[in-house]
């Protein structure tokens, strides 16, 4: 997010995407709030409505985050695929000598 807040000021973006990248800092800003008051929840309906706030802002900054990332497809980051090796299970001998 950083990244792209950074991004946006050194250069022209097009003004939804500078709109998206402003509605994300004021869901991340909600939700740390929505955070914060679940620290602080100490009856049962509380800490439910917390929960469901929480769960509410985290869905909504993945959809404009996905909104983000379609609008401005060139400016990720490249992501490296790193592949497993084939673990093979090396044979045990007993009594081999």
């Amino acid at each position: 997010m950083k990244n792209l807040l950074f991004i946006s000021q050194k250069r022209n973006l097009p003004q939804e995407l500078a709109a998206l990248l402003s509605e994300l800092k004021s869901v991340s800003t909600d939700l740390s709030a929505a955070y914060s008051e679940f620290g602080r929840a100490t009856e049962p309906e509380m800490i439910d409505s917390a929960v469901f706030a929480i769960n509410a802002l985290d869905a909504e900054y993945g959809v404009i985050l996905r909104k983000i990332k379609k609008l401005a497809p060139g400016e990720q980051e490249p992501v490296h695929e790193v592949k497993q090796e084939k673990k093979t299970k090396s044979p045990i001998l007993f009594g081999a000598a």
